[in-house]
């Protein structure tokens, strides 16, 4: 591969590789293409948090993908702690509103598809007495936890404090809308 030429990560995103063909790009750069004083991550197109994240995670290709594409260059996850999710549904989701998992994510990492760190984030919260807060947080189509998994008592809650629920079970946003606040400060 020529200086010139572009990376795995510029041909993926213009449609000509496939995820899969990240082997051959590494195998490429062991055999000594491109630039020999480029790192493996400049090579396959990678910032350095990119290339590590990808390293520990190699599932999460598409979604780093999916963030080049859509000009997210920024991994905060790693950044990211509980206690500024604690702090923000705090100061944003009051008794009888809810937010998303979703919203949560588009908070903390300036982006929707952060719902699996989210959701950790929020186990860490209820485990250290704020369940109250994290049953204000719901699917971003209304659903909760189902009934075996009500170690919380979210239903309960959100029924006491008057959150609207649709016959089907699911918070009915169409008579209370979710929650969304603004980025982090410090994003």
């Amino acid at each position: 591969m020529s200086k010139t030429e572009s990376t795995f990560v510029q041909k993926c995103l213009a449609g000509e590789a496939l995820l899969d063909d990240i082997d051959d790009y590494v195998h490429l750069w062991h055999e000594g293409a491109g630039n020999p004083d480029a790192s493996l991550a400049d090579f396959l197109g990678f910032t350095d948090e990119e290339y590590k994240l990808w390293a520990e995670k190699p599932n999460s290709l598409p979604f780093i993908l999916k963030a080049q594409k859509s000009g997210i260059r920024r991994w905060e996850a790693r950044r990211m702690d509980w206690q500024q999710l604690l702090q923000a549904l705090q100061q944003h989701v009051g008794r009888g509103q809810v937010t998303t998992y979703a919203n949560c994510s588009q908070w903390a990492y300036g982006h929707r598809g952060g719902c699996p760190a989210v959701v950790s984030m929020l186990n860490k919260v209820a485990r250290n007495g704020h369940q109250q807060l994290t049953n204000r947080v719901v699917q971003r189509d209304g659903g909760i936890a189902p009934e075996p998994d009500q170690a919380y008592g979210q239903r309960a809650q959100l029924q006491a404090e008057g959150v609207p629920f649709t016959p089907q079970g699911r918070v009915d946003f169409a008579r209370l809308p979710a929650v969304e606040f603004g980025g982090r400060a410090d994003a």
